[in-house]
């Protein structure tokens, strides 16, 4: 008797293992798939701010030259750095983890 209510009760538990498994991976997929989705939209948006973050150190840089600031190419080459880490950083995300 015992031999068969453990048989039974294994029984169970692959079937709601399986059930489990299932369910996980539909959820999973789902997951993937509204991530997706949302890459292409987030990218554009960083993008926009890179652009407005070049707006502004342009503007900064543009300032320092026009006051006659020796100290503008430093300004400028730490403005172009960082955008161009910034943009290029993104799209490696981008292409490694959604391509």
């Amino acid at each position: 008797m015992r031999k068969k209510i453990s048989i039974a009760m294994l029984a169970l538990l692959s079937v709601c293992n399986t059930f489990a498994q299932k369910q996980a991976s539909a959820a999973l997929k789902s997951a993937n798939d509204q991530l997706d989705k949302m890459v292409s939209p987030a990218l554009t948006l960083f993008m926009s701010v890179c652009g407005l973050f070049a707006l502004v150190g342009g503007a900064v840089v543009a300032y320092k030259l026009f006051n006659g600031d020796h100290d503008s190419a430093k300004k400028i080459g730490g403005w172009v750095a960082g955008l161009v880490v910034a943009c290029v950083v993104s799209m490696v995300v981008k292409n490694f983890f959604f391509g």
